[in-house]
């Protein structure tokens, strides 16, 4: 009788652990997304090990469609940093800006993104 009652309660606290978290499933709060997530498209950085100071940009829609890249040279984009992921979501937006304003798939390096502020005023 003991054990009966021991499976009784288990499955009843089972129960309603399981409806508690399906009813906090469905609020309508909105998701809040990092400071660097951008809602216009994505971005996909392609370097080897062997030279990480090289490296492709390469911009794309939510629709998948690629619409520009850009080679880095010299600077290596470390996207473990906030302030690197900052600045990918800012030249995402500036590339699908302008991509929106005409809807023709730049040609690669032409915006210049990525260009060393210091050595190249």
């Amino acid at each position: 009788m003991k054990n009966f009652k021991l499976v009784l309660v288990a499955t009843a606290v089972t129960f309603f652990s399981f409806t508690s978290k399906a009813q906090n499933q469905n609020d309508d709060t909105p998701v809040k997304r990092p400071r660097w997530y951008s809602e216009k498209g994505y971005w996909v950085v392609e370097s080897t090990l062997q030279s990480p100071e090289n490296a492709t940009v390469y911009f794309y829609t939510n629709a998948n469609q690629l619409i520009y890249s850009e080679k880095v040279t010299g600077t290596v984009l470390n996207t473990r940093k906030h302030r690197v992921l900052v600045k990918l979501k800012r030249a995402t937006e500036k590339v699908i800006g302008e991509w929106e304003s005409r809807p023709v798939t730049l040609a690669q390096g032409q915006l210049r993104l990525f260009v060393d502020k210091k050595n190249n005023s």
